[in-house]
């Protein structure tokens, strides 16, 4: 039987030591939930505004007839009661209002 030499190897270094991966930094992602409901809020308030607004408007208009009928009735009254003042009357807002558009007709073509 043969004898086993050894082999003459060199030392065995010991392996540096493993590194560790740097820690990755856990970033907050925004949740898209949150933005969703950020944009319902927002709508909603649009829409209560808007809610707002055409009460506000109703109410104007409701002012507003209630204005003009008074008005109408007074009017009446008064044609009524001077039927030749109120023709003249009518003449003369029909006339002023004639002449502004004639004029404005008249500037619209020299412009072209």
């Amino acid at each position: 039987m043969k004898k086993k030499t050894a082999k003459r190897c060199a030392p065995k270094r010991k392996a540096a030591p493993k590194r560790k991966a740097p820690a990755k930094r856990k970033v907050a992602k925004r949740k898209p939930a949150k933005k969703k409901v950020v944009k319902k809020t927002a709508a909603k308030k649009k829409k209560d505004e808007l809610a707002a607004m055409k009460k506000k408007a109703n109410k104007a208009l409701k002012d507003a007839k209630k204005k003009f009928m008074a008005a109408e009735k007074k009017a009446k009254k008064y044609v009524a009661k001077h039927p030749e003042q109120a023709a003249l009357i009518g003449a003369a807002v029909g006339a002023a209002i004639g002449a502004g558009l004639s004029i404005a007709l008249k500037r619209g073509k020299k412009k072209k």
